[in-house]
């Protein structure tokens, strides 16, 4: 119970309250500002939905705190003491993301922590209430509002013909890494597909039966798919493109400034021509657009006719599917 009920409850029943002063100094007022939130967070009985977003001031708490913790490393990385450094705040929370702190602290994990978010951020007042009263689990209520706010579009018809070369970068279901200035960043801001719906296009149908070249561009995450995939189309894997950029996105500990292209065969189409780089250096344009140079190394070693699925922007050589495709 909190002090002044206890308080309140000796008053009613005529007992004088013994009170014992134990004296807590706080660094800043977002240590006092975190006690507060933790310890109120601990004797309050909530559904894990109402847990989340009662908390949810301590996941900007936390994010800040990381924050200091990877200037006060890099810092000291550079030969400054630790002990010279102005840090007022205590930094001995355990190490990783935010929202997985944070996610223990509320007795939940990440991936229910980021779809509660959601629906408070995008559901209807009807749908958050009937996850607060438990009639609604998180998950379905964050599947029914994804579903309701994902872009309508008409997939466009499969062009005729086959094709001794295919270059497929699906839109892989994602998320947005959980950034300060938009904490409730969970999706895309464009149509995915679904690993089902990626494993049934009609490669097959596509592809030149005596021999295709298939360029399958994967995130880091979907890597094993691709590869679960490839076997799924018929496609032999042989090996993988490396795409390095200049600038890079640091979500855990490594640095993710790569993108890959898994490449296999149809058949045994030889290439045509040998000793061709797998890495190739290239600035990021627009979201989800691929290098030009890409496409010239392509046209290095597979031959035409040549089909981009899922094309942001036309290539010489190339003919264009998608709904970006001209």
């Amino acid at each position: 119970m909190d002090g002044h009920h206890r308080f309140k409850i000796c008053l009613e029943l005529n007992v004088a309250p013994k009170i014992e002063l134990e004296p807590r100094v706080f660094a800043n007022k977002l240590e006092e500002k975190q006690f507060v939130l933790e310890t109120n967070l601990l004797r309050r009985h909530l559904p894990v939905f109402l847990r989340i977003i009662t908390a949810k001031p301590l996941l900007q708490i936390y994010r800040e705190k990381a924050e200091q913790r990877q200037k006060v490393t890099l810092l000291v990385g550079k030969g400054i003491q630790q002990q010279d450094l102005m840090v007022t705040q205590n930094l001995g929370e355990p190490k990783g993301e935010a929202i997985e702190h944070f996610a223990k602290t509320v007795h939940s994990n990440p991936e229910t922590v980021r779809q509660a978010l959601y629906i408070e951020e995008h559901a209807t007042p009807k749908r958050i209430e009937t996850v607060k009263k438990g009639e609604k689990t998180i998950f379905r209520a964050y599947n029914e509002t994804r579903q309701e706010l994902k872009p309508k579009v008409e997939t466009p018809q499969l062009p005729k013909g086959k094709f001794r070369t295919l270059v497929i970068d699906p839109p892989w279901e994602s998320k947005m890494v959980l950034k300060k200035v938009r904490p409730n960043q969970v999706e895309f801001p464009y149509p995915t597909m679904s690993l089902e719906e990626i494993e049934k296009l009609p490669i097959q149908e596509l592809a030149v039966e005596e021999g295709c070249h298939v360029y399958l561009w994967a995130t880091h995450k979907y890597i094993p798919d691709a590869l679960r995939i490839f076997e799924k189309w018929g496609v032999k894997y042989q090996c993988l493109l490396t795409w390095v950029k200049p600038v890079g996105i640091s979500p855990f500990s490594w640095m993710y400034d790569t993108e890959h292209v898994l490449f296999g065969r149809i058949g045994n189409l030889a290439l045509l021509q040998m000793g061709v780089k797998l890495s190739f250096h290239a600035p990021v344009t627009r979201h989800s657009e691929k290098p030009d140079v890409f496409y010239e190394k392509v046209k290095q070693v597979s031959p035409e006719p040549r089909l981009e699925m899922f094309q942001r922007k036309p290539h010489d050589g190339f003919k264009g599917w998608g709904n970006e495709a001209e």
